[in-house]
């Protein structure tokens, strides 16, 4: 049988997407394993001069490819230092544990070469038909929004930059409105900026992207991580979905700053979470510091460690990881809860008087958590008061 297998990449809000084909789905395994690997290196300037021979087991089809895509990345590549070629899943079965219990068991093999920078090539930008993309233009302040990514998230402290969102706020989320409706509502310069960035979008998008998102409106709403955001909930509790360690701080939807574009000063329409970031609301401003208290301790900084991806620089990925935690929900009559909530408000108001003097944002929380160091230590102690043993 003629062995067919390709991979293709889409567009995707959290960075991009692989997508991998084949005649079988041992076939389709390894063409996903060779997309992710052409985004790292060229693939075809690694020689299969070793292999390496690997049996993992899941309890699914997908906890396989999750278990092969992880091996090879971290094991194979960040760990071992080797480049890979080419893999071959050389068994892919279902077996009977039980008389009503299954389990997959997969046999894998992967050829290359130690991984040299100079010969294989260094990391490629994953979204080259978005690189240095510049749009110009005219619109409302209406949708001149406030947000804040990854980087811009310090403990106790953010900085603000400014977003243009067709959008408007309603009582239980966001309404994102189309070129027509934008031009409906006279807003006609906001409708010509909407109308530059369809054009884009259909230019530069992957055909599997515009069969999915013919409208650009309908992916910056992906999965309704923007529309679900509820602006009637006057505090955020922020913190980093990617990066070795966590850092929190709260965003107070009625206590936006104005933001300077270019000569001009704005009052942002409100705030809308960045896809980098995750985010709880609530209309109680206790329970948003106390939470922020917790996610910017060492105890769960710590407690984390085991549970995040690993690459090159150590621990990566920190996603919803935080609340595999047993972190228990606010209780206003409970009196660490109380001084939790207290420190934060403390903190965050001693961090925003801080005078940053380092540059790299790993740098930068450094410093922060070192002129807090009091703050911290005795939230630290707190939490581990509140959540007892934990594994680490």
């Amino acid at each position: 049988m003629t062995v067919l297998r390709e991979y293709e990449y889409e567009d995707h809000t959290a960075d991009i997407k692989i997508v991998g084909y084949g005649n079988t789905p041992k076939r389709a395994i390894e063409a996903l394993i060779l997309g992710m690997f052409n985004i790292i290196y060229d693939n075809e300037k690694v020689e299969k001069k070793e292999s390496k021979q690997f049996v993992i087991e899941g309890k699914n089809i997908l906890e396989i490819i999750y278990n092969v895509a992880r091996i090879c990345l971290e094991d194979v590549f960040y760990k071992d230092k080797f480049a890979i070629r080419d893999i071959r899943v050389k068994n892919l079965k279902k077996v009977r544990i039980e008389s009503k219990k299954y389990k997959w068991v997969c046999r894998f093999e992967v050829y290359g070469e130690k991984y040299d920078k100079e010969k294989h090539g260094i990391i490629k930008e994953a979204k080259e038909p978005w690189k240095d993309v510049i749009i110009e233009g005219k619109v409302e302040k209406d949708f001149i929004y406030a947000t804040v990514i990854g980087d811009d998230l310090l403990p106790f402290r953010c900085s603000y930059r400014p977003i243009v969102l067709p959008a408007k706020p309603t009582q239980v989320g966001y309404k994102l409105l189309d070129v027509d409706e934008l031009r409906k509502e006279g807003y006609s310069f906001t409708a010509s900026w909407l109308e530059k960035v369809q054009r884009l979008w259909e230019e530069r998008a992957s055909k599997r992207s515009l069969l999915q998102y013919p409208r650009i409106i309908s992916y910056i709403d992906y999965m309704r991580l923007l529309s679900s955001q509820n602006p009637s909930k006057r505090y955020i509790v922020l913190y980093n979905t990617s990066g070795k360690d966590l850092v929190s701080c709260v965003v107070d939807r009625q206590n936006l700053p104005s933001l300077t574009i270019e000569n001009f000063i704005i009052k942002p329409r409100g705030f809308v979470a960045d896809k980098d970031t995750m985010l709880y609301e609530t209309s109680d401003e206790m329970e948003a510091h106390y939470l922020s208290a917790i996610l910017n301790s060492d105890v769960i900084n710590d407690a984390i460690k085991p549970y995040q991806t690993k690459g090159l620089y150590g621990e990566r990925h920190i996603v919803r990881r935080p609340f595999m935690l047993p972190i228990p929900k606010f209780d206003p009559g409970n009196s660490i809860h109380r001084r939790l909530a207290e420190l934060s408000k403390i903190s965050h108001e001693k961090a925003s008087r801080i005078k940053l003097t380092k540059k790299g944002v790993a740098y930068r929380r450094k410093e922060v958590r070192e002129a807090l160091k009091a703050e911290i230590d005795e939230i630290s102690k707190l939490v581990s008061q509140l959540l007892g043993s934990l594994p680490s």
